[in-house]
């Protein structure tokens, strides 16, 4: 990495880390700055991790830049930090088809407390579930036990992406969750499914009325 952009990205100004992100998917040495960029991924400030997310995707389809990208991603996959963890898996999906080695990762990141890493890390494991059989099964059991209210919504955000209608029973069962989110949810995946009639559909828009 050149010496500027080191020093930049070591900034203790989150902007200024930013555009260090922004100027290193442009740099004449991109793919010398995949390692760096995939440290970032862990930024304690989200704009800069979402930068750095962005300057590697743009990386990648240089020449030869997946082939840098690509195995800082995957180091980054074991990091201690598990925002970085999340953001490489989720970053991981825009340079190559998904793996199960995602699958742990984007599972946790279901449990941010950061709104927008949750939303992606559910969309990725849709994504995930149309090329790997076991997500769906994954997905349904989050619903029924996953602890935390959130990870149990966006489970079922995933499904309702992924296949709501292989899903009926995990979903009926979120109808009787302990926390109105999860329950509404269920009642909008379950009247989202191909073939629900009006009366499932109208049940689903009273209850998010209500609640």
């Amino acid at each position: 990495m050149s010496h500027s952009l080191l020093q930049r990205l070591a900034s203790g100004d989150a902007a200024e880390r930013r555009a260090a992100c922004q100027a290193a998917a442009a740099d004449a040495s991109a793919a010398l700055l995949a390692d760096g960029l995939a440290d970032a991924l862990g930024d304690p400030a989200p704009e800069v991790a979402r930068a750095a997310a962005r300057a590697l995707a743009a990386i990648a389809q240089r020449p030869g830049g997946r082939d840098a990208v690509a195995p800082a991603l995957r180091s980054a996959l074991h990091s201690r930090v598990k925002t970085r963890r999340w953001r490489a898996a989720i970053a991981s999906l825009q340079i190559a088809p998904p793996t199960p080695r995602l699958l742990p990762p984007l599972v946790e990141a279901l449990s941010s407390g950061d709104s927008g890493l949750r939303w992606a890390a559910a969309r990725a494991l849709a994504q995930c579930g149309r090329l790997h059989a076991e997500v769906q099964p994954l997905l349904a059991g989050l619903v029924q036990s996953a602890e935390l209210p959130a990870t149990r919504r966006m489970a079922i955000f995933a499904l309702r992406k992924l296949a709501p209608e292989r899903a009926g029973e995990a979903l009926a069962h979120a109808l009787g969750d302990a926390d109105a989110g999860v329950r509404r949810a269920a009642a909008l995946a379950l009247a989202g499914r191909p073939g629900a009639d009006s009366a499932a559909l109208s049940s689903a828009r009273a209850m998010e009325s209500i609640e």
